[in-house]
C-alpha cells in the first residue's frame, strides 16, 4: 500500500516530523514500511528562469520569443503564447528532457521555424499550489536563476510503501493507519466532516436492480443512493496526484472520486 505523507497529514498532524520520523512510527506499529520516496509529479530539470528579453514571433502573432536566464544551465529561448509575461519575473521553466505531471516530456524543437528549448510551466505541470501569473508559476523579484523550483515551492513530499499484513485488515486505508499513528503519537485523530444539510432526502426514486445473493451471510444487507445532475470531467490536480501516488491511473471525477474514497477509508 502507498500513501502519502501529505495525506495522513490532514488526519493526524506531523508536519514537525521528517519521513524518516513517521516511518520509524510506522513500523513499531507492525506496519512496515518497505520504502519511502520523495514525492513529484515532475522530474528533470525544471528550475526558476529569469526573462532577460521578450520579443513577437516573426511568423505568428499569438506568440513570444522568450530569453530566460537559467543560471548554471545558461541562457535558453522559449517560445510561449502566454502574454503576461514581462521582462525581469522569475519563472518555473522546464528544459530538455523534463517530464511534467500530465507525462509531457520536453525536447528542443521549433515552433514556426524558432528554436524553443524549454516550457513555462504553470500548477498542473508540475504537481504543485504556487502563486501564478498568466497560468505561469512565478516566484519573488530576488530568486536566483537555475533553482529546483520543488525547492523553491517549500512542498516536499513523502511516499511511504507498506506492507499491512492480513490480519490488520483496519489500516488497509489512511485514515485506518492514522487513526493508528495518531493513537501512538498521543495526537487528536481528525476525521472528515460530511455535510448533507444541502441534500434533499425526501425525493423517493424507484430502481430496478436484480441482486443474486448467493451468499447472504456474508452479505446481509445491499444499499444503494440515487445521484443525479452530475457532470463528468477531469479532477483537479490534487486529487489526481493522490490517486496517482497510490499506484492508479486518474479516469475522471466519478472514477477517481470513487477510488479516492476507497483509499482513504
Amino acid at each position: 500500500m502507498k500513501i502519502l505523507k501529505s495525506w495522513l497529514n490532514e488526519y493526524v498532524q506531523i508536519e514537525d516530523l521528517n519521513g524518516q520520523e513517521v516511518a520509524d512510527h510506522l513500523t513499531s506499529l507492525g506496519l512496515e514500511v518497505e520504502q519511502i520516496q520523495l514525492f513529484r509529479l515532475a522530474s528533470g530539470p525544471i528550475v526558476s528562469g529569469k526573462v532577460s528579453d521578450r520579443s513577437s514571433h516573426p511568423d505568428a502573432d499569438s506568440l513570444h520569443v522568450l530569453k530566460i536566464d537559467c543560471g548554471e544551465h545558461g541562457e535558453k529561448q522559449v517560445i510561449t503564447n502566454v502574454t503576461e509575461i514581462a521582462v525581469g519575473m522569475i519563472v518555473a521553466v522546464a528544459l530538455n528532457k523534463a517530464k511534467l505531471a500530465n507525462d509531457l516530456v520536453i525536447k528542443n524543437s521549433k515552433v514556426r521555424g524558432v528554436p524553443s528549448q524549454g516550457m513555462l510551466c504553470g500548477q498542473e505541470e508540475l504537481g504543485i499550489e504556487h502563486e501564478t501569473k498568466g497560468g505561469v508559476v512565478v516566484f519573488k523579484q530576488d530568486t536566483t536563476p537555475g533553482l529546483c523550483v520543488f525547492d523553491l515551492a517549500g512542498q516536499e513530499d513523502f511516499l511511504f510503501e507498506l506492507s499491512i499484513t492480513p490480519n490488520r485488515s483496519d489500516c488497509f486505508g489512511v485514515i485506518g493507519i492514522a487513526r493508528d499513528l495518531a493513537a501512538k503519537l498521543d495526537r487528536p485523530l481528525t476525521l472528515p466532516k460530511i455535510d448533507t444539510s444541502s441534500f434533499d432526502l425526501s425525493h423517493q426514486t424507484k430502481i430496478e436492480i436484480q441482486l443474486d445473493n448467493k451468499i447472504p451471510d456474508f452479505a446481509p444487507r445491499f444499499t444503494l443512493r440515487s445521484i443525479k445532475n452530475i457532470k463528468v470531467h477531469e479532477s483537479p490536480f490534487w486529487l489526481k496526484s493522490r490517486i496517482i501516488a497510490a499506484g492508479m491511473r486518474p479516469v475522471n471525477n466519478i472514477v477517481d472520486l470513487s477510488n479516492y474514497v476507497m483509499l482513504e477509508y
